[in-house]
C-alpha cells in the first residue's frame, strides 16, 4: 500500500493589527469549505452549527501567517484563504505559493505539483499541471508574451485606419473581423 501526500509551506506577511482578522478569514473560509462538503448553503438550516473545515495547519509568527501541513493539505483551500486575505488587506502585489504531490512508493504519474498566483483583487491563477506543460510545449508564446500579443492586437483594433489597412491586406471580411474583435474583448475582460 502506498500513501499520497500534498505538501506546501508558505508565509503570508501580516502586521500585528491584521492577525485577528486573518484568523477570522481562515474560520470563515473553513466554514464555507465545510458547507460545500456537506452541501449546505449559508442560508440553510444547520449551516451555523457546522465546524470549519480547515485543510492546513497554520501559525501566527512575528513575520506573518505561516501556512503548512506536514502530511497532506488542500492547495485550493490555501488559495481561497489567501485570496480573501489579498482583498481584505488591499494587497498591492500578487502572492504566489507552490505545493508538491508525492507518493511513498514510486508509482507512475503520482508525483508533481504546481503553483498558485493570487492577484491583489483575489483572482487566482493555477499552473504546474501536465496539461500546462503540454500547452506550453505546443504554444510558441506563453505567459507575458501571450498577454503582450493580445494587448497589441487590442490596441490595433482600436485604431480604425490601421485595422482597415490590415483587413484589406489580408482580405478579411467585416464579419470575420468583428468576430475576432469580440473574442479579443472577451479574452481581455478575463485578464
Amino acid at each position: 500500500m502506498a500513501n499520497n501526500y500534498t505538501m506546501s509551506s508558505t508565509l503570508y506577511r501580516l502586521t500585528p493589527d491584521q492577525v485577528e482578522r486573518a484568523e477570522e478569514i481562515i474560520e470563515k473560509v473553513g466554514k464555507q469549505n465545510a458547507g460545500e462538503w456537506e452541501r449546505i448553503k449559508p442560508e440553510d438550516e444547520g449551516y451555523a452549527e457546522l465546524e470549519p473545515q480547515i485543510e492546513f495547519e497554520y501559525e501566527i509568527r512575528d513575520d506573518g501567517l505561516w501556512i503548512y501541513f506536514e502530511e497532506s493539505c488542500n492547495p485550493d483551500f490555501i488559495a481561497d484563504v489567501i485570496s480573501e486575505l489579498q482583498v481584505e488587506f488591499k494587497a498591492d502585489k500578487p502572492f504566489t505559493f507552490s505545493y508538491c504531490y508525492e507518493c511513498s512508493k514510486p508509482r507512475l504519474d503520482e508525483f508533481g505539483g504546481g503553483s498558485f498566483c493570487i492577484m491583489p483583487d483575489g483572482k487566482q491563477y493555477h499552473t504546474g499541471s501536465q496539461q500546462d506543460a503540454l500547452e506550453r510545449a505546443n504554444n510558441p508564446f506563453w505567459g507575458d508574451e501571450l498577454t503582450s500579443i493580445f494587448e497589441i492586437a487590442h490596441k490595433v483594433m482600436q485604431d480604425d485606419d490601421m485595422l482597415n489597412q490590415i483587413a484589406d491586406s489580408m482580405d478579411i471580411s467585416d464579419q470575420t473581423l468583428e468576430d475576432l474583435e469580440n473574442k479579443l474583448k472577451k479574452h481581455m475582460n478575463k485578464e
